[in-house]
């Protein structure tokens, strides 16, 4: 977590999502952002983090970007995480 108040999630699939839709693994609140203004910047379906025997990846599939200490990933491009 970079900012607000993110919990430490578990992540027990291979493909986890996260946005401001019902339908994600994990709802993105007002308070994990910290404030409002920076939840509208958030998507419905923000990114997906999947787990593949190649690595973890992050992908994006935001209209407004996903980024990863500094580095702007790209609408549905993938990110390795160290």
């Amino acid at each position: 977590p970079h900012c607000g108040t993110f919990p430490r999630i578990p992540l027990k699939t291979d493909v986890f999502k996260f946005g401001r839709a019902s339908s994600c693994d994990y709802v993105i609140r007002e308070t994990d952002m910290g404030d409002k203004k920076w939840l509208t910047a958030v998507s419905k379906i923000q990114c997906e983090i999947i787990k593949t025997d190649k690595g973890v990846f992050v992908k994006d599939r935001s209209s407004n970007g996903t980024w990863i200490n500094g580095h702007k990933i790209g609408k549905v491009q993938t990110f390795l995480l160290l």
